[in-house]
């Protein structure tokens, strides 16, 4: 079989192309960030980067651990908050963030999801570099994953199949407890918060307050470590500053979810598992 690596595109983009080239006979598996479709001989891989294999060693060293156990997901997790900021503001005085090292992680060996030599072991082996640490956070996040399924005959839809992960508990515990994290630190900052994004929170340089808001991760169970931001500029999707010198940029990320909803609407007649 012929692999084809391609950037992602519209899931329905996808399903055009294969109807065209390869006579609309065709199974497409679509996830949150990815997209497979296999026709004849051919597999198309629609996806930013390629997953370290990393990613599937720590997923399946943790997925051992689990011993089969099932929890409810979490509700109301919250990724982000940018409260603190005005909906033009541009600042240009230093700020203050606080980073989590390794926040998910830390709250699957807090919560005894996993072990702690676990925990040391993935941690040692995934901060050698950015590749290895993408490895990391997407471990957790595979235990999330609910891929759609959709198998196609002469351009038609003839079955469907969607399954969740009865594990997702686990990623969706590691975002609540980093939330709470964060939403704690943020009372604690008052008027000096500016927002916070996963497991990094922004604040006025008020140095009275780095101390306090070290403790209290330290408190709760996390390792965090203080950077240095400057010239923090808002627009209404993205927000810019400078790290180490460096421009980064945040924003929110673009996921196949909304598509995935539309399809699921179309078929009326198949069941989502």
């Amino acid at each position: 079989m012929i692999t084809h690596y391609l950037r992602p595109m519209p899931i329905q983009q996808i399903i055009d192309f294969a109807k065209d080239q390869h006579d609309g006979n065709f199974s497409l598996k679509i996830s949150n960030y990815t997209a497979n479709l296999k026709a004849g001989d051919h597999n198309y891989l629609f996806a930013e980067d390629i997953i370290d294999t990393k990613a599937f060693r720590y997923y399946q060293k943790m997925n051992k651990q689990l011993g089969g156990e099932i929890r409810e997901i979490p509700q109301n997790v919250k990724y982000h908050d940018f409260t603190g900021l005005t909906k033009s503001e541009e600042i240009v005085e230093d700020i203050i963030c606080i980073d989590i090292s390794s926040a998910y992680l830390s709250v699957l060996k807090n919560e005894k999801v996993i072990t702690e030599e676990t925990f040391n072991w993935i941690n040692s082996t995934s901060t050698k570099n950015k590749k290895a640490k993408t490895a990391r956070l997407k471990s957790v996040g595979m235990f999330a994953s609910n891929p759609m399924k959709l198998i196609f005959e002469n351009g038609e839809i003839t079955d469907f199949e969607q399954k969740r992960n009865p594990f997702a508990w686990v990623f969706f515990l590691a975002c609540q407890k980093t939330g709470e994290a964060m939403e704690i630190c943020k009372k604690e900052l008052n008027e000096d918060f500016l927002f916070y994004w996963v497991d990094g929170i922004f604040f006025r340089n008020n140095k009275e307050k780095i101390p306090l808001i070290l403790e209290i991760l330290k408190t709760l169970g996390f390792n965090s470590k203080q950077e240095n931001v400057r010239n923090l500029r808002k627009s209404e999707k993205t927000l810019l500053f400078e790290k180490d010198g460096k421009e980064k940029i945040l924003f929110l990320p673009q996921t196949n979810f909304e598509e995935m909803k539309e399809i699921k609407f179309t078929l009326p007649k198949f069941t989502t598992l």
